[in-house]
Order: C-alpha cells, then structure tokens, then sequence
C-alpha cells in the first residue's frame, strides 16, 4: 500500500508522453490516420493518409489521438504510411500517386483519354506510346505458332528481324536498346532460347539463361527482356522500368532485389512490386486492364515530372489547411497554424 504521505505521481501530458506510432488530428479528421516518421527538437512528424507530411510542435501534441490502423487497412497501405526514404526526403505515396492520376484521367484507367493517349484504341496512327496495336503485333510475332513456323523453315533471320521491328515500336524499350537488338547474331540457338523463354515449361533460371547466352551480353537489358515477357502475357507479366520501380518500391518501404541486369530472382521482385500496385488500386475501385496499365500508372505518377506536380499540389493544400487550422483555434492559441503546417519545406515531399 503507498503511503498517504508519498508524493503522487506526475501525471503525464501529451508532451511527456511517448510519440504514439499511429494518430489522428482531432480537427482534421479528413487528413485521416497519421504514421509517425521521426521526433526530434520536441517536435513530431506524421505521414497522414492523405499523402501529406506534417510536423507538429510541442505545446499541439494534444491535437493527435492516438489510434490503431483499422482492420480494413491493408498492410501495403500501413507500409506505405510509415514508408521514408532512408529517413531524408519523403516520397509521395500511393494515394497521392492516386489522386493526380484521378486528375489527369478522371474516369481512371476506362478514362476516354487513358484510353486513347495510353492504349490506342480507336487511333488511325499507333504511335509508340500505344499499348493496343504493339499488343496486336506481338499476339503474331511472338506467338509460339509464328515461332515454331520460322524456325521449321529455317527463318531465323526472318524471326528476329520481326522481334526488333516490335521492340521498336513502343516505347517500352529506348531506341538505344534496341540498336543494341539489331546486333544480335540470329541463328537456330536464338530461335530455341527465345522459344524457351516465352514459351518453355523449363524453370525461370533456365529460360532466362538460355536467351541471355544467345543474345549475348550488350542487348540484354531490362526493357528487351521485361517487356518481350509482358507482350506475351499482360496479365501476368510486365515491363520493367528499374529507377522508377526503385522509387515505387521505397514509397511502399518495399525491398526489391534489384539488379543492373535481367535476373530471375531480380524480376520476380520486380513483378511482386506491380502486382501489389496492382492490388491496391483495385481495392480503391480503380481496376487496371493488365499490368501494363499499372507500369504505365507507376511511370505517369513517379516520374520527375509527376513528383514535382505533387509536391506542389501538397504545398498548396497545406498552405489552405494552415490557415483553416489558424482560423479554428487562433482565438485560444495564435500559434497553432506553426503546428499544423505541413513539412512540406522542410522534409519535401518529393525529390526530382
């Protein structure tokens, strides 16, 4: 039993308290759940579901009530949330990656302007950025009834001079890798390896090393080998741009193995990291036709370009949210628009 004349235990204030992993701003509900990022010089940063980062000063920790991710978050959004790039720059996440694809196509990937700028329906003149009519292409070229005729008659020449000619019109694969293509020695060794890595029952390191040895070191890339693979099998297969898929993966605090190279283990990475995209953006009613849409959905929204976009967007809003915070407690404490203004100039959301 404590004795009465014992002194009674300070009792704790959100400043003393330890910095709750997971929170919600008690006047900002639509900022949704925060994930702390760090605590330093009494201050405290959340990551907000919204995609914005915002940092608060002691004396406003009240303002944040501690919470539990709820069952229907899934684990890639939780990932995401508490996603930081090596504790510098944040990068934005997928939501924000959402919203200004939603800008630019409202209607999504059935988006009459998706579907004409990026799949090419209904175009007269494909250009390379079509997906359709590279599709239509390769459903003939790399079918394995075209294959298995070239190489009965002997046109191995024939063959790989229709691969080139499809690698180079999409832009899947730079034109300086498929220069690289044209150097490439046809032959029977070519026609069985390419046969085996699109087609083969063989494991993932046999194909890939028989087609690696044929075409030899200089054209195997990531873009010739991904997207040869994706045109055969959209669904299940897809391109593989590495530095903007290195930046989709820390935005999700994903581990990728990645490599300078074409490897299996490498692109099962890879194509775990899409397919996991591709998931998400389902569950938020935003369905994908294959996983080409979703490699083009990772290019559209994490390219320099993009990022810059939604580093602004992030700005402008924080700057109306400020002032809306400023607005609701300014009476009571005029210092707490500094508390509830995001980082966005000190820990940027984004990089170029």
């Amino acid at each position: 039993m404590q004795s009465p004349l014992a002194e009674p235990a300070p009792s704790q204030t959100p400043e003393t308290m330890p910095a709750p992993q997971y929170v919600r701003h008690s006047k900002r509900p639509q900022w949704g759940m925060g994930a702390l990022l760090w605590e330093r010089d009494e201050k405290r940063s959340y990551r907000f579901e919204d995609g914005e980062v915002r940092s608060f000063k002691a004396g406003f920790f009240h303002f944040l009530d501690a919470v539990r991710p709820p069952d229907s978050m899934t684990q890639l959004e939780i990932q995401q949330l508490n996603a930081t790039e090596n504790g510098q720059q944040t990068l934005p996440g997928l939501r924000a990656q959402l919203a200004l694809f939603l800008h630019d196509y409202p209607g999504g990937f059935a988006d009459s302007k998706w579907l004409n700028a990026r799949r090419g329906v209904g175009v007269r003149r494909p250009l390379k950025r079509h997906r359709e009519p590279v599709m239509a292409t390769a459903a003939r070229v790399l079918s394995l009834k075209n294959i298995d005729k070239r190489r009965a008659d002997g046109e191995h020449a024939l063959l790989w001079d229709e691969v080139t000619a499809l690698l180079s019109s999409t832009d899947l694969v730079p034109s300086q890798h498929t220069s690289l293509t044209r150097k490439v020695s046809p032959g029977p060794a070519l026609t069985d390896a390419l046969r085996l890595f699109l087609h083969g029952p063989d494991t993932e390191v046999a194909r890939f090393d028989a087609l690696r040895r044929a075409i030899g070191r200089d054209a195997w890339t990531w873009p010739v080998v991904s997207t040869l693979r994706c045109l055969v099998d959209p669904l299940g297969e897809v391109p593989i741009r590495p530095s903007v898929f290195a930046v989709q993966a820390k935005t999700l605090a994903s581990s990728i193995s990645a490599s300078r190279t074409p490897a299996p283990r490498a692109y099962e990475s890879y194509l775990r990291l899409a397919r996991h995209v591709r998931d998400w953006l389902v569950a938020q009613n935003v369905q994908p036709k294959d996983l080409l849409d979703v490699h083009d959905f990772i290019w559209e929204t994490l390219r320099p370009a993009a990022r810059k976009r939604i580093t602004a967007a992030a700005t402008d809003r924080s700057t109306s949210t400020a002032a809306g915070a400023a607005k609701d407690t300014g009476k009571d404490k005029p210092q707490e628009a500094d508390a509830d203004k995001t980082d966005a100039d000190k820990t940027d959301a984004d990089e170029a």
